[in-house]
């Protein structure tokens, strides 16, 4: 029931968000009257706007133009450069992330062979961009990899996955935290942001502190918990990496150099339907909008991952359609990215060895 409920929620929000971007330019002259089309050039004094009924033109004078979907996605034609530039650092920042994962692997005395690390993360980035529930679902699977992969040590492979996890969100909201210091007039979005990260790491030394966990009595309230024996394991799995903070050390910047390659292929997604973007949206607003996107509902972050997008990047100057488009295009190479993963998952070839 849930599941379902994210779904029809997901599908919701992309309608929603198509619907008030538009796919075709608005153009409001200034008698108040909107001429719904595309417009195909702008004189010294007038625009151009090609409608269902014809050519018509516009005077600039006291006219708006809101760009549609549609213009926006068109200037692709003319930027194929930009666009592969974008994808270039959308791979690098990927495969960053994985190596992220194989050091903390190590790090937890599960280590794996660059090959079977590289297919086993492509089948769950795979897997997260298709299937329903999103990043959790490839989270799921890439555990269940490990728990074959090193028998009688299942726990400590989803400890991993999930610390994974938590050490890529605190990144992205320490990168956010920085922008917004460096704004101070951001209001709301600048106490929303610096919360979401002082919440990150207050829960990540709750989590790595085995003094701090016992001062809160989370031991004795494990005990009376079901499933004691894996919630032991995972507890003993997060101690391990209390005790070697460099390999935390080492994720951390492993996880500051992707997204910052991330936010890169942000700016030339942009840049390729558009103007380059605003720096504070590129180091604050998308870095929201990315732990935003993980909220499950439709694969890949589709819907909650576009109105995020939509809300946090219009106010800070990007215009709506840019705004979904840049999202748009990000989705869409997260899920032309992770098509290796299809092919992993060819008989034969899912399983993992280190």
């Amino acid at each position: 029931m849930t599941r379902r409920l994210s779904l029809v929620v997901g599908v919701a929000l992309v309608v929603l968000v198509l619907w008030f971007v538009g796919w075709q330019d608005r153009v409001t002259d200034a008698d108040g009257h909107q001429h719904v089309g595309r417009v195909v050039e702008r004189t010294g004094t007038a625009w151009i706007v090609r409608t269902d009924e014809g050519d018509k033109t516009i005077p600039i004078d006291g006219a708006t133009v809101r760009e549609g979907l549609g213009s926006v996605l068109r200037r692709l034609r003319d930027r194929p450069g930009i666009l592969l530039g974008a994808l270039g650092f959308h791979l690098l920042g990927l495969i960053a992330s994985f190596l992220r994962w194989g050091g903390l692997l190590r790090g937890a005395d599960l280590p794996t062979a660059p090959a079977p690390l590289l297919r086993v993360s492509w089948v769950g980035h795979f897997c997260g961009q298709v299937l329903p529930g999103g990043v959790a679902t490839g989270d799921v699977l890439k555990a269940v990899y490990l728990s074959r992969a090193h028998p009688g040590r299942g726990a400590r492979g989803a400890v991993t996955v999930f610390v994974d996890r938590v050490i890529g969100l605190l990144m992205l909201a320490l990168l956010a935290a920085v922008a917004v210091l460096a704004v101070p007039t951001l209001g709301a979005l600048r106490t929303v942001v610096l919360c979401v990260f002082f919440g990150g790491v207050l829960a990540t030394a709750v989590l790595f502190s085995a003094r701090i966990r016992r001062f809160l009595r989370l031991p004795s309230l494990l005990q009376r918990l079901p499933f004691r024996r894996v919630l032991r394991e995972c507890e003993a799995a997060v101690d391990l990496y209390g005790g070697r903070p460099r390999a935390l050390i080492r994720a951390g910047f492993v996880a500051l150099g992707g997204h910052l390659l991330l936010l890169t292929a942000f700016a030339f997604y942009a840049r390729a339907i558009g103007d380059w973007m605003p720096l504070v949206a590129l180091g604050a607003a998308i870095p929201i909008a990315q732990m935003l996107s993980a909220v499950p509902g439709l694969p890949g972050g589709w819907g909650v991952g576009d109105a995020a997008f939509l809300a946090l990047l219009v106010p800070l100057g990007v215009s709506p359609a840019q705004a979904v488009g840049v999202s748009v295009l990000y989705r869409l190479g997260q899920t032309l990215l992770s098509l290796p993963g299809a092919m992993f998952l060819a008989p034969g070839r899912s399983s993992v060895k280190s």
